[in-house]
């Protein structure tokens, strides 16, 4: 969580009192471990899991009700899954990922500024998702190609070549 992003989910999360939210928070290395179990500890349940492998970490999405995700190859992974989520549009990188989230698989999504998330926009798109959710919402999962993993494979080839 190279932005920090985490507290501001956990923030937002709390924000929306008319909600009851067991946060389960996944860390790869557990960095800022401490901190995090602190401000976990303010919601009635939560768990933090650290360093799953892909196994482990494929059941702890698909137990989820929603994930708070990046833009990136998480987007890929929630969407096998079919567990919905509010995308995180971090870096200019994941803009193209965000607008194929919201057009194709229509999920909100927030987008970080020079400022940071707005906690009133990720407020505003997780609180979407768990009403269209509660109100019997199924997401449809199509196939989103962004071709990502071709143009790298193209460039790595004409290094070798």
């Amino acid at each position: 969580d190279p932005f920090g992003c985490s507290f501001d989910v956990l923030n937002a999360l709390g924000k929306l009192d008319k909600y009851a939210f067991a946060p389960v928070l996944i860390s790869g290395d557990g960095n800022e471990y401490n901190s995090l179990h602190s401000k976990l500890s303010e919601f009635d349940e939560f768990r933090m899991e650290i360093g799953l492998d892909d196994f482990e970490m494929a059941s702890e999405i698909e137990s989820c009700s929603f994930g708070v995700i990046g833009c990136g190859s998480s987007m890929f992974e929630f969407g096998a899954l079919k567990t919905p989520f509010v995308g995180l549009s971090l870096a200019n990188n994941q803009e193209a990922s965000a607008r194929r989230i919201e057009d194709e698989w229509v999920l909100p999504v927030a987008r970080r500024s020079s400022e940071g998330l707005s906690a009133n926009d990720l407020c505003g798109a997780i609180g979407s998702l768990v009403d269209s959710l509660e109100k019997g919402r199924i997401v449809e999962f199509g196939e989103i190609d962004l071709l990502g993993t071709r143009r790298v494979m193209q460039e790595i080839e004409a290094l070798f070549s």
